[in-house]
């Protein structure tokens, strides 16, 4: 199970993306998907932990969509990340942790709503961004009825 390590400042978390592969000018994208005024939590994450993400449905720009930087918490809901269905819809998938590493988890910010980028909503959720440098130590389970 998941286990907190210490609490980051933004500026820190700042320090840590770019430590860990993700580009300067992506930053502060990153950033904004965190509600401000919760903590973001370093932690690591251990084989057998559960992860949920909510992947794009085919459509005719992007007919073969895959799974994206950020996940969730069992329980989360598209409203409480701040994502849009789109005009694909979305589905829930479930992803296993199979090789221990550490990412920090926070809090979606509310966000205005944006239907071009499809997100938007009242946030709240646990989330975690999970680098490219990571995505070898979870693996896809499969799709997971919703909450």
């Amino acid at each position: 199970m998941s286990h907190a390590l210490r609490r980051l400042t933004p500026d820190q978390y700042r320090d840590w993306l770019a430590r860990h592969g993700i580009a300067a000018t992506r930053i502060e994208e990153v950033l904004s998907g965190y509600d401000p005024a919760k903590p973001l939590i370093e932690e690591f994450f251990e084989p057998g932990d559960q992860l949920f993400q909510y992947i794009r449905g085919s459509q005719s720009g992007n007919p073969s969509p895959a799974a994206g930087s950020w996940f969730a918490r069992a329980g989360a809901t598209p409203a409480s990340l701040a994502i849009l269905e789109g005009g694909a819809g979305r589905r829930l998938h479930r992803f296993q942790v199979v090789a221990r590493f550490t990412c920090v988890e926070g809090t979606a910010a509310k966000l205005e709503r944006n239907v071009m980028k499809d997100f938007g909503g009242e946030g709240g959720a646990s989330q975690v961004f999970v680098p490219p440098m990571y995505r070898g130590c979870i693996r896809a389970v499969g799709a997971q009825d919703r909450w």
